[in-house]
């Protein structure tokens, strides 16, 4: 399971902060520069048109489309029944 980091408002926690007065100047500098902002999330580099490669299945085949979710991939393999994989679980071989 993948551990996503929880989103925050910045300004209810410092608002939230400034109640208990447990603000602090570091604190509210580190939130504005945003220090604890979290990480971009990487887009995929996987597309409708690729050539792809699957470890476990030890197949090849091309991409017909991403998931509304972003995480799979409908595969028409080389061999065997087209199907949805994780993006995760396949590698370019080429791009269209």
């Amino acid at each position: 399971m993948d551990k996503q980091p929880k989103l925050i408002d910045a300004d209810k926690l410092l608002y939230e902060l400034a109640l208990q007065g447990m603000m602090t100047d570091d604190i509210k500098r580190k939130i504005d520069e945003g220090e604890f902002d979290p990480d971009p999330i990487p887009l995929p580099t996987i597309k409708p048109g690729d050539r792809v490669h699957h470890d476990r299945f030890e197949a090849n085949g091309i991409v017909k489309r991403i998931s509304k979710s972003g995480k799979r991939a409908y595969v028409i393999w080389d061999r065997g029944a087209p199907s949805y994989v994780e993006l995760k679980s396949l590698e370019v071989i080429s791009h269209d």
